[in-house]
């Protein structure tokens, strides 16, 4: 089955440097209503602010990924810090795993609880 692209979801309508006139342009070519007294915008699909379409559409233009990037994306106060903490751990956990297995070598060190 093959998806049908929009030709409304183009990331290269909206240059980075362009006049605000072909935002507008484009802006005025979407679907737009008002969700609880905020401007909203239907653009491929999904419902954006209107003050947050333009740098959503540069974004959507320029980054580009690579493949030892990571990308983390938790809702405000829902353990944001616990989970950065978490993917450190285990995107470095051969770097210092050597370090806890050296500690268990230690003369002196007669009991180590990791828990």
């Amino acid at each position: 089955m093959e998806k049908k692209q929009d030709p409304k979801c183009s990331s290269a309508q909206v240059e980075d440097n362009s006049p605000k006139d072909e935002f507008q342009e484009l802006l005025q070519t979407l679907e737009q209503v008002s969700w609880d007294g905020v401007p909203i915008v239907k653009y491929c699909g999904c419902w954006f602010q209107v003050n947050h379409f333009r740098p959503i559409l540069t974004a959507q233009k320029h980054f580009k990924a690579k493949d030892t990037d990571v990308i983390l994306s938790t809702m405000p106060k829902s353990g944001t810090t616990w989970l950065k903490a978490l993917t450190f751990s285990i995107a470095n956990r051969n770097v210092f795993f050597p370090l806890i297995k050296a500690l268990y070598s230690l003369p002196i060190l007669t009991c180590l609880c990791l828990s």
